[in-house]
């Protein structure tokens, strides 16, 4: 049975908590740095294939090694901060001689799968310098942490664009300088180095370094804290199994070209997807999930579903642009190599809205404190995955590893949306219907304009209804902000 919670207008409580000010800071520092990769990222390709496809793969590994030096207990870390008896200097410091110690245990892992899988020198050095600067990722999320907690995201979005400038920088000039790719990797340390330094001089400030240490009993409560985080851990573990398994697959049934044609698609989706759901979702409305959940269930329940329809408005016209336009993107930003890229990436769009609401769901499920259950869920989704990945890619390895990372994310998206559909009621007719009729209404003006033949214009006029739907938001929003 549905939890019955009194119904309150969206719109306040956006506007009373700021997200929209804290989203525009983290998404500024976010698109500097999708800027500066991305101009990275084509230079490598426009090189070659080859060394593209490389350099991804050693991107994902050093996913995997920044991912068990993170431990998956941010999410624990939120929780661990709101409690105000815990002296902040305590708390970071737990989490940070945590992530110290799993940050080698998970490069040493990077290192016995490179040799396991039997990479070439070059690919295995360069794989493992670019993990070991990833590593260091996990340590500054800690004090990125502290910084959303107090609300000072525009604080973690100063040091995330100093650094990526000076990480990226040195990564471009010893490539254009004709540095080995060792070197060259070794940009991800410089960018995580400022992000570690910066995170730990903004969370704690100049006089509050010192106090970066261990109270009494610290290997204790130490140990406590690893073991809540336990399932936290997990579920990131199978997020980040089921997300990255395919490419693995890929480049052993594939080979470093085929990598090259699925990342290249891949970048573009799940960056998309990733704007949102790591910016918005985890690092603005999660917090206030976590704290309205505990002090205002009414709030909570409106916050959650303004958040559930003003995603659906977003994801719609982003996966419209992004395969309609697909050719164009792919063939100006990488060059006419990369044929393959376009159907990919227009298959790939689905992966948008799935991903949108399976997180949403799923940071609803966490502030619930319904973490045991998302992890079954979680376990779920990566044993579809697996299922997928090894029957469908080995015969064909492009359309295959495409499909896995579709089916898996419909798989994951009907468990956790449908669990909270059903506990929550999140998704309401009432506050959907306009986002499907203006939709709707799109899609009828793009097949009728496109008679016309102007491709660009048959586009405008699909986006219009929806562009048109979210201004008329936006104002109330704005209303609402001047009215509290």
């Amino acid at each position: 049975m549905s939890e019955k919670v009194s119904q309150t207008t969206p719109a306040p409580p956006v506007a009373s908590h700021r997200v929209l000010s804290k989203f525009a800071h983290l998404l500024g520092a976010q698109w500097f740095r999708d800027f500066m990769n991305t101009i990275f990222m084509i230079s490598l390709a426009r090189m070659s294939a080859q060394v593209y496809g490389e350099f991804s793969l050693a991107f994902e590994l050093g996913a995997l090694v920044a991912f068990v030096a993170e431990f998956g207990m941010n999410q624990a870390l939120v929780a661990d901060l709101g409690k105000k008896s815990s002296p902040v200097g305590d708390v970071l410091a737990r989490y940070t001689l945590l992530k110290a110690l799993l940050s080698g245990l998970g490069w040493a892992g990077g290192v016995g799968f490179v040799y396991w899988q039997e990479y070439q020198p070059d690919l295995r050095w360069l794989a493992l310098c670019i993990s070991a600067g990833m590593a260091l990722e996990g340590l500054a999320s800690t004090f990125f942490v502290a910084c959303r907690t107090r609300g000072r995201q525009d604080l973690e979005a100063r040091v995330r664009m100093t650094a990526s400038l000076l990480g990226y920088g040195y990564g471009l000039a010893a490539l254009f300088l004709g540095a080995p790719f060792v070197v060259v990797g070794l940009f991800k340390a410089v960018e995580h180095l400022v992000n570690l330094g910066g995170g730990m001089y903004m969370a704690l400030g100049p006089a509050k370094v010192g106090r970066l240490r261990l109270g009494p009993k610290p290997l204790a409560r130490t140990w406590r804290t690893a073991k809540n985080g336990m399932v936290f851990l997990l579920i990131a573990l199978a997020g980040i199994l089921y997300n990255k398994a395919n490419i693995f697959f890929l480049q052993r049934y594939g080979g470093a070209p085929s990598v090259a044609q699925y990342s290249i698609a891949w970048v573009t989706v799940d960056g998309a997807a990733a704007m949102v759901s790591n910016i918005l979702l985890r690092n603005v409305l999660y917090p206030l999930f976590v704290d309205l959940w505990h002090n205002d269930r009414d709030e909570f329940m409106s916050m959650t579903r303004t958040a559930v329809r003003w995603l659906l408005a977003v994801a719609l016209p982003v996966m419209f642009l992004l395969c309609v336009e697909a050719d164009r993107i792919v063939t100006l930003v990488y060059g006419p190599t990369y044929q393959d890229s376009i159907w990919m990436q227009q298959l790939l769009v689905p992966v948008i809205l799935c991903g949108f609401f399976h997180n949403t769901a799923a940071y609803i499920m966490m502030s619930r404190k319904e973490e045991r259950l998302l992890l079954i869920m979680y376990l779920v989704g990566l044993a579809s995955n697996l299922v997928f990945c090894v029957t469908l890619i080995p015969t064909q390895p492009l359309l295959g590893t495409v499909l896995s990372i579709v089916f898996t994310r419909v798989v994951m998206t009907c468990c956790t949306m449908g669990y909270c559909q059903y506990k929550l009621r999140l998704v309401q007719w009432n506050a959907t219907r306009p986002v499907v009729l203006a939709a709707a209404l799109g899609g009828g003006l793009y097949w009728l304009v496109g008679k016309t033949g102007i491709r660009e214009l048959a586009e405008l006029a699909a986006l219009g209804p929806i562009l048109w739907l979210g201004w008329r938001w936006w104002r109330a929003l704005r209303g609402a902000k001047l009215a509290a």
